[in-house]
């Protein structure tokens, strides 16, 4: 398969470090960033022939970031954006080590989720959901009581 035209120029663009690869063993794309280690030896031998991938990733010095289907990969700009956004080096960090600003990092994604979390338990009560509303109807009409219809089923 062939990627679009200026497809990876456009990438390395903005990320020069990063590669769009066609693997013929898994049919899809792989999408590739350069290692910033030191490469280690590589024997073909030692890689069955489900890992040539791999093998090749190593060889090159990249590993692996994504994949994409055929049938679904991003357009090119789109795939740039995603990156940005999530790329740790364009986040503001604040000074410090490389440690220190992964721990600065962790902790926001914490935050987040745990406020997320917290979102999610307030959404899902009675209060929140209207369920309580539905139940009491529901068990007033069994009980032949009123129940409460809104205006606009009333024809008021």
């Amino acid at each position: 398969m062939t990627l679009p035209r200026n497809y990876q120029k456009r990438l390395q663009r903005a990320y020069p470090d990063c590669r769009m690869r066609w693997s013929e063993r898994r049919e899809c794309w792989l999408l590739e960033r350069r290692a910033n280690y030191r490469r280690i030896e590589i024997n073909p031998a030692k890689y069955p022939a489900e890992a040539v991938d791999t093998f090749i990733q190593h060889r090159d010095g990249y590993y692996l970031v994504g994949f994409y289907p055929p049938a679904r990969l991003p357009g090119v700009d789109r795939l740039v954006e995603y990156l940005r956004a999530n790329d740790p080096d364009r986040l503001d960090l604040g000074p410090g080590d490389a440690v220190e600003r992964a721990a600065r990092l962790a902790e926001a994604i914490e935050a987040r989720e745990a406020e997320q979390l917290a979102k999610a338990r307030r959404e899902q009560t009675f209060e929140h959901s209207g369920a309580g509303a539905d139940l009491y109807d529901s068990l007033a009409w069994e009980e032949g009581r009123r129940v409460a219809v809104p205006r606009e089923a009333a024809g008021l």
